[in-house]
């Protein structure tokens, strides 16, 4: 979902839309300096202790709907979390609390995770998809449910993959054009309304540095860092309208962007100068700039930060500083933002009392993060396993992902 994946992510999450009768996810990063990378609390220095001899240490995490995925140091993916669909990939429709292998000898780049559905590209440039398909979303050319990975349908080779709610879209190797698939109305950008099993190619000649899916929407960075979104639009494209827009439309304001995240109805993107701006649906503060009022065009953020990543999840965001300080905002029901509290904030704010990430994610009601010493820490709603804990719970303050028993 970015051209560099140990400094991206994307989260995703949860929205049921009355006008097409079911549930949609987002696609899927301070107040005060961060000069330079903090010391590692003693939270990071723990004892790293395995029942079964392995210890994970993540390249790059992916928090969605009430699952999570990542992809280890030696490129083996690993979910966990709610599996009614499959989306964990070991081959059961069993909730997993703790990570799980994903089925099949891949070793993956990158992972994606959207509602029900997780996608990942290999490092031989192939995508395969498992879970929910009911819209297409796994774009192996059928509706059909998948427990374990199904390639892409196509000969195509592809370098990121982003999962959104429930389609999914991803950059093809040497050509950057960018391909999308699943629940459609916009969001696949061809044109069209209808829903596709295969990937289309998103219209207007563009090409692509990094594609987000989100909630129905999706945005994107063109190679000239020009920042566009297109599907539907309640001010989450960030054009100054909330018309829809069925192939990609410019985020207003001529800013020039390195990466974007599409959330469930707010985006938020990084810019060359490395500030971040948010634009869309703001009742929770989840666009970070100290009010609850929607922003039809791209507004910077309550903070004087530099930043690395921006993630959106449903109702909250998570930023990355370029001294590896993880900030949160919106909003913070079951502890999502990672502060030790369950209050809302409209401006941004420390996760786990500064200690160092790599990464941050954002999904519907947790976020998740690779830290600085790589094991994989998450926080917010424990409820289907998705923190990758035991006992279920709420977790208002990153705790560390177990190792699988």
């Amino acid at each position: 979902m970015t051209q560099d994946m140990a400094l991206t992510s994307r989260g995703h999450a949860q929205r049921c839309i009355a006008s097409f009768g079911f549930c949609l996810l987002l696609a899927a990063v301070g107040c005060g300096e961060d000069p330079t990378a903090p010391t590692t609390p003693a939270l990071e220095t723990q004892k790293l202790v395995s029942a079964s001899g392995v210890t994970l240490l993540f390249r790059q995490m992916s928090a969605g709907g009430n699952h999570t995925c990542g992809v280890t140091m030696d490129n083996l993916a690993y979910c966990w979390g709610f599996n009614w669909a499959g989306q964990v990939g070991d081959g059961s429709t069993l909730e997993r609390p703790l990570p799980t292998a994903v089925a099949g000898e891949h070793l993956f780049s990158q992972v994606s995770v959207g509602l029900d559905h997780s996608c990942g590209v290999t490092l031989d440039k192939r995508v395969y998809c498992w879970g929910r398909n009911s819209e297409g979303e796994l774009g192996d050319g059928t509706t059909a449910n998948r427990s374990i990975p199904a390639l892409v349908a196509g000969a195509r080779r592809f370098k990121a993959v982003d999962a959104g709610t429930i389609h999914t879209c991803a950059i093809e190797d040497l050509t950057s054009r960018a391909f999308c698939w699943g629940f459609n109305g916009g969001a696949l950008g061809n044109g069209g309304q209808e829903n596709r099993a295969r990937p289309v190619l998103v219209l207007g000649g563009l090409r692509w540095l990094q594609v987000s899916g989100g909630n129905g929407h999706t945005c994107g960075v063109t190679t000239g860092h020009l920042a566009y979104c297109w599907g539907l639009n309640g001010g989450h494209l960030g054009d100054g309208t909330i018309l829809l827009r069925l192939q990609p439309s410019p985020v207003a304001g001529g800013l020039q962007f390195r990466q974007v995240s599409a959330g469930g109805f707010h985006s938020c993107g990084v810019t060359t100068g490395d500030a971040v701006y948010c634009w869309g649906s703001n009742g929770l503060g989840q666009l970070g700039d100290g009010t609850t009022t929607t922003q039809l065009r791209p507004k910077l953020i309550a903070s004087r930060s530099t930043w690395a990543q921006v993630s959106t999840g449903y109702e909250h965001t998570c930023a990355l500083t370029l001294g590896q300080r993880a900030w949160c905002w919106g909003n913070n029901g079951q502890g999502r933002l990672g502060d030790g509290t369950t209050t809302n904030r409209l401006k941004p704010v420390l996760v786990g009392e500064g200690m160092p990430f790599r990464q941050v994610t954002a999904g519907f009601q947790h976020s998740c993060g690779v830290s600085r010493l790589r094991p994989g820490y998450c926080w917010g709603s424990n409820n289907t396993g998705q923190v990758g804990v035991i006992p279920h719970g709420e977790y208002p303050s990153p705790t560390r992902v177990f190792d699988p028993m």
